[in-house]
C-alpha cells in the first residue's frame, strides 16, 4: 500500500513502525530523517503519538478521530 500512497501522491514512505515505542525509537535516532509523521493506529493511541511526534517538531497528519474526547483535543491544541 505504501508503494502505491507514494505513486499517487508522491510523497516518500521512508519508515514505518508499528507501535509508540517504535516511533519514539526513530524519532530519537533521527534516522531515517522525516519532514511528517502519519498516525493511523488504533485511535487510543493518537493522543499519545501526536505528542510525540510534536515534541521532535514533526507536522502531523493524524487519523480521525484526534482523540477519545474533548480534553484529548485541547491536549492536543495546547
Amino acid at each position: 500500500i505504501y508503494r502505491e500512497l507514494q505513486e499517487e501522491t508522491g510523497v516518500e514512505f521512508v519508515h514505518v513502525v508499528k507501535s509508540t515505542s517504535a516511533l519514539e525509537q526513530a524519532l530519537q535516532s533521527g534516522e531515517p530523517a522525516a519532514e511528517a509523521v502519519v498516525i493511523a493506529s488504533p485511535k487510543e493511541h493518537h493522543v499519545e503519538q501526536v505528542l510525540l511526534a510534536t515534541r521532535f517538531g514533526k507536522r502531523v497528519l493524524c487519523e480521525k478521530p484526534l482523540g477519545l474526547s474533548a480534553q484529548d483535543a485541547k491536549t492536543i491544541q495546547e
